[in-house]
Order: structure tokens, then C-alpha cells, then sequence
């Protein structure tokens, strides 16, 4: 997303995120008052998933849930064992910013996870509409956990059988998803002007029109741009000047 190139990167504001974090954390260990959305972060950190072939919502939920507990649980482990080593505060902060950059994507990618599934749960829509978003709030959550299925499998919250039916169901889901692809896409209303392109078409024929769309491109007007005739020839022309005469 445009979001990651921020001032060229965006651990900053992931650091930023890792403070807020950092600054409950004492609370949630303790069991004191905070907000219902971050309650999961103190959960039980020894639990094991409940997915089940069926690859339900919920599950997967919590899959990420239980990710950005034990990133948090362990990034802050790492500062109090730094602290205690003899660093300051600040040291092991420094020394700490991969950990806590991890626990904060995780988080980040937490809060998209929840909060994309309990939209579509609310959805005031029709069935089948609602069975496509359902569909696609998987696919985004399944493609998420392979992609960085080390985090998810490091303390065996997930089991190999486990895995197995999320690879298989990212494949079903993909098949499912495909005849609404366009549609999904249709769905943000942006005009054609606007995209300025020929892809995503209904009727498939996009390299036809990438064919017309070239030949009516005003770069295409004439065969030979002049801006041939007065960059690149006369270079082309200057070199070939003094290039040395083969020898036979």
C-alpha cells in the first residue's frame, strides 16, 4: 500500500504502535482495566488452535490473535532480560526494535483481520453476497498465515495436519473466488477515466484492447517519435562516426 513508503519506510510509525503496546503490556499481565479490543493480548499463550478442516472465521481469529500475544509476550521478555543484564531502559529499546517491529505488524494485521470478518458478519446483506465476503475475509486471513507461517507455527500453536487444511482451503477459496474477481474489483465504482486502463474486463479480451489501446496511444500517432530525429539518431550517427573500421 502506498502507507509502506512513508518517508521511504515505515518503522517509525510501526514503532510507534510497539510504544502503545509496550505501555499497556503491564496492565494486561496484571489483568487490569483495558479496552474489550486488546483483552486477546493477555490471553493463554500454552492454547493450541482449534482449526479444523472446515477453516472456520473464528479460528483463524484467533490464529492471529494468539500470533500477536506471543510476539508482544516475547518482545517484552527481551527488554526486561536486557534491562536486567545491565542496559538501560533506552538500550534495550534500541536493542529490541526487530522484536517489537514484529509484535506490532502482528498486531496491525490482527486488528485488519478482526475488523474485516466483523464487518462482513454485520453485512446487512443478501446471502450470497455475504458468502463471497466471507470467502474473501478467509482468503486474506489464510494468505497471511502462510505467509508468514513461521510466526504461526514457532511454538506449535499450529499442528502439520493443521497447515495442510489451510493450504488446501486457500486453493478452494481461490477457485470460488475467481468467477466474482471482476466483480469484487467493480465493486470500489472507479471510473474508467480514472483508471485509465483496459484491464479487467468483463468480456477477457484484454490483450485485444491492450492491442487498440496502444495503436490509439498519442505516442503512436507516427511511426518514428521526433524525438528519435533529434536525441538518439544524431548520438547513434556521433558514435558510429568514430567507431574504428573493421579489419579483415
Amino acid at each position: 500500500t502506498p502507507g509502506c513508503t512513508y518517508e521511504g519506510e515505515n518503522n517509525v510509525m510501526m514503532l510507534q504502535v510497539a510504544r502503545f503496546l509496550m505501555k499497556i503490556y503491564p496492565d494486561i499481565k496484571r489483568g487490569g482495566p483495558i479496552h474489550e479490543f486488546v483483552q486477546y493480548l493477555g490471553a493463554d499463550l500454552t492454547q493450541k488452535s482449534c482449526m479444523t478442516e472446515e477453516v472456520a472465521l473464528g479460528c483463524l481469529l484467533k490464529a492471529f490473535q494468539h500470533r500477536a500475544a506471543r510476539l508482544l509476550s516475547d518482545a517484552a521478555a527481551r527488554i526486561e532480560n536486557l534491562v536486567r543484564s545491565g542496559k538501560s531502559r533506552q538500550e534495550a529499546w534500541d536493542a529490541s526494535t526487530v522484536a517489537l517491529t514484529w509484535a506490532a505488524k502482528a498486531y496491525c494485521h490482527t486488528f485488519v483481520v478482526r475488523t474485516f470478518s466483523q464487518i462482513v458478519s454485520d453485512a446487512a446483506v443478501d446471502k450470497s453476497t455475504k458468502d463471497v465476503l466471507t470467502a474473501l475475509c478467509k482468503l486474506y486471513a489464510i494468505d497471511g498465515i502462510i505467509e508468514n507461517l513461521g510466526e504461526f507455527i514457532e511454538d506449535g500453536f499450529f499442528s502439520p495436519h493443521q497447515v495442510s487444511f489451510l493450504k488446501n482451503k486457500l486453493a478452494d477459496l481461490l477457485a470460488e473466488i475467481r468467477p466474482n474477481a471482476v466483480a469484487l474489483v467493480d465493486a470500489f465504482d472507479y471510473p474508467d477515466k480514472t483508471l485509465d486502463s483496459c484491464l479487467g474486463r468483463y468480456d477477457g479480451q484484454v490483450y485485444p484492447a491492450l492491442y487498440e489501446y496502444a495503436k490509439n496511444s498519442p505516442f503512436n500517432e507516427q511511426e518514428v517519435l521526433d524525438s528519435y530525429h533529434k536525441f538518439i539518431k544524431p548520438a547513434q550517427t556521433e558514435q558510429s562516426q568514430r567507431a574504428p573500421m573493421a579489419r579483415l
